[in-house]
């Protein structure tokens, strides 16, 4: 019987999530109309560097999905709270 301590290479989900779509990441996070790219949290140099770099991807798989999430919910609040013009 062989025993494994740790976890795989692949072992997580959000690993395996961003190695498949680091292009979704990237028009999540590194577009020039971003929330967080304006207000200086998200470098878009830094960004590409990792996203290139499957070993960096995955060591920060956790915090990119994070990331996207709030990037999304900051999306999504700025239209909800958007003034309505024209009624």
């Amino acid at each position: 019987m062989w025993r494994h301590y740790g976890r795989d290479w692949l072992g997580s989900p959000d690993e395996t999530w961003c190695l498949r779509h680091p292009d979704a990441i990237a028009y999540i996070l590194g577009g020039t109309d971003t929330r967080l790219t304006a207000l200086g949290i998200v470098d878009p140099h830094r960004l590409a560097t990792v996203l290139a770099d499957p070993r960096a991807l995955r060591r920060n798989a956790e915090n990119l999905l994070c990331t996207a999430m709030v990037e999304i919910f900051l999306h999504d609040l700025a239209h909800k709270t958007a003034p309505v013009s024209g009624t």
